[in-house]
This record gives C-alpha cells, structure tokens and sequence, in this order.
C-alpha cells in the first residue's frame, strides 16, 4: 500500500491502528544525506524521503518505517548530484528519480535502492517532472519554447506507450489531475488524456493543481475540473491552499478576521465555496485530511479536529520534537502523513519523527 505526503486526503483507514505494522513503535532518527526533508512517500515497511540540498540538488533516503533505522540512499553517496530538480516518485514496489546520467529516469526498488532499469532518456534535456499514475509513467522535458511528454509502461518491459510536444506550456508543471495529465504556460492549461496524450480541454489562464493526483486545479477565475478545465461552484479559496478532502472539503489557511487572531485554518466547501468552519493556528507546519479528522502539527504539537465541524482539543505535544534555536518554540514540521494513527513528520534540521496520534 503506497501512502503519499502530498496533499489530499490519506484515505477513511488513516486513523485505524490495526493498518498500522505490529513491529512500529515510536522513534526519532537524523537523515544522514545532505539537505532538507521536504516529503516522504510510505510503502509498507519503506519510507522513502527527499532531501533537497543545494543548487537544486534532489537526493532520497529511505528508513524502516517500523524503526527509523537506515534502509539506502540514492545516489549512494548522498550528494544528489546526478537528480536534478525532478522530485522523485513512488508507484509501490519502486521508485523513479533522475539517473546520475541525467539521461533518464532510474527504476529502484523500494527494497533495497538497487537500480534496475533506465527509461526515457532523451540527449541534452534531463527529466523535469516525473509522475507515475496507475500502470503509466510520465516524463516531462525541455523542449525548445515547450514540453516533451512521454508516457511509459511501468510494467513488462517498460515500453513507450506515446510521446507528444506542447508548445508553450513549463515542463515542470507536468501534473496528474484526477483521469488526465496537466500542463500550463503563462497565460493557458491544458488537460491531456492519460492514455493517448491528446488535448482534452485548454483554458485560457493558468491553472495550478491543487494536488498531485486530486480531480482538481484552481485558477485566477476559480476552481476547475481538472479533466474538462470546466468551473465548479466553489469560490476560489482565500489563502494558502493545505488538503484536498475525498468529500470536497479544501483546507486552507490564511490571515483571519477575529480580534486576536493572526492566522487560521479555514474549512470550505467545494461544491458551494461555504466556509464550514474555521480554527486558529500558527499559519506553519502541516494539514491533512485523516478518516473523519483535520491532523494539524506545528511547532505548538499536534491536533485532530472535526473534519465535519472543526472541534476538538489542545495540541499535544511529544518528545524529541526539534526545538527553535536558543530555546524559542518548537520547530514546524516540512511534512507529514498518516498511516494507521501514526503521523511521519519531517523537520528543516534533517530530524524525522513518528509518533502515534492522539
């Protein structure tokens, strides 16, 4: 089962303890590649996580979920020097980051980090995205004024299944939004079928997913569907944009109105654009949608909230959280997700953590 830290929706299981390996406790380890944590992807004993260090420079770790202890790292010298700027990406079984070449994208095992295939070189233009949606491996490059997309078979041989050119559009914008493969330039978006890679919708602006793999992209005008490019009901959402419920809930975060409060979390609807409840928070760390509950961690600790009202009690806090430099609060956390009522938070300082919520 693969669990993914971008946002969304970890599914109506995160909260069952029972989906959780009978050998994890909780633990705290330090990851010993160059760089900042800034997602990790979960496969049922494996986390893998990315370390983004300098110069754009994108290196993965992977630790046992169970214990924290230290599985592999590629490359192995954990200087992420041969990565690139494309964030590596899981499917389950492996794992698909730039080839030190920079020719390609390198098919890992998430077992033990061995290398087994290379697919989608193309000379002279190292991957920018990489995703991976169902059985389909997707890879965007340079090309010229627009993008290269190539569609790949992750099983069997790893066959190209097509390959298409869209002038005009960023290949790092490269998306799976819900059934179709995005794109956007400055001033347009498109939609692409997933199977063929022919144009299903465009739309005259430029639209952001609100997910890796959720049904939708927001847009200056609003939220749109993201296979049609068509407008939905809701308000275009105030504020920084955290989850995406499976019950069309955003979450999101901004500035609030109230006397002394600086910053909330405010839950809308997506069919109406309602605003369903509002929380005050720190405006830092993370939000994700768990079962029936809103997980929030920030340098203050932890809540769960109501996904439905927004209820719920104080932050708990937890040993071994990372603290601020001459004692001044806790750290926020870069990312997080949950997995059977645990959460796996990363920290800018290299710590990980994961703890049993409450």
């Amino acid at each position: 089962m693969l669990v993914s830290s971008d946002l969304g929706d970890f599914g109506p299981d995160a909260l069952d303890r029972s989906k959780l390996s009978g050998g994890w406790s909780p633990w705290r380890a330090s990851f010993e590649g160059d760089g900042a944590p800034r997602g990790c992807l979960l496969s049922d004993t494996t986390l893998v996580c990315r370390l983004h260090g300098e110069a754009g420079r994108v290196s993965l770790e992977a630790r046992n979920a169970d214990d924290g202890a230290f599985r592999w790292r590629y490359p192995a010298d954990g200087t992420g020097a041969g990565t690139g700027g494309a964030e590596p990406v899981l499917d389950g079984t492996y794992a698909y980051a730039v080839s030190p070449e920079r020719d390609g994208v390198g098919v890992l095992r998430l077992s033990d980090g061995e290398p087994v295939a290379t697919v989608g070189g193309t000379r002279g233009s190292p991957p920018r995205r990489i995703r991976v949606h169902g059985d389909r491996l997707y890879v965007a490059h340079r090309d010229g004024d627009g993008t290269l997309v190539r569609a790949f078979s992750t099983t069997g041989d790893r066959e190209r299944l097509w390959e298409r050119r869209v002038d005009g559009t960023d290949p790092g914008s490269m998306e799976t939004v819900g059934d179709s493969v995005h794109l956007h330039g400055r001033a347009a978006s498109l939609a692409l079928d997933p199977v063929t890679g022919r144009t299903l919708a465009e739309a005259g602006e430029r639209c952001e997913p609100t997910a890796a793999g959720t049904a939708y992209v927001t847009c200056p005008s609003g939220v749109r569907d993201g296979r049609t490019l068509k407008r939905v009901p809701a308000a275009d959402p105030a504020g920084r944009l955290l989850a995406v419920g499976r019950d069309g809930t955003l979450l999101t975060s901004g500035r609030s109105t109230q006397e002394g409060v600086e910053a909330e979390l405010a839950a809308r609807d997506l069919g109406t654009g309602r605003v369903r409840w509002t929380a005050p928070w720190s405006g830092r760390g993370v939000a994700r949608v768990a079962g029936d509950k809103v997980v929030t961690a920030d340098e203050d600790g932890v809540r769960l909230l109501g996904l439905a009202d927004g209820v719920g009690g104080p932050p708990s806090t937890f040993s071994g959280w990372p603290q601020r430099a001459g004692g001044k609060g806790g750290l926020p956390p870069t990312s997080g997700l949950v997995h059977g009522g645990a959460l796996f938070v990363t920290f800018e300082d290299g710590t990980v953590l994961s703890l049993l919520l409450p």
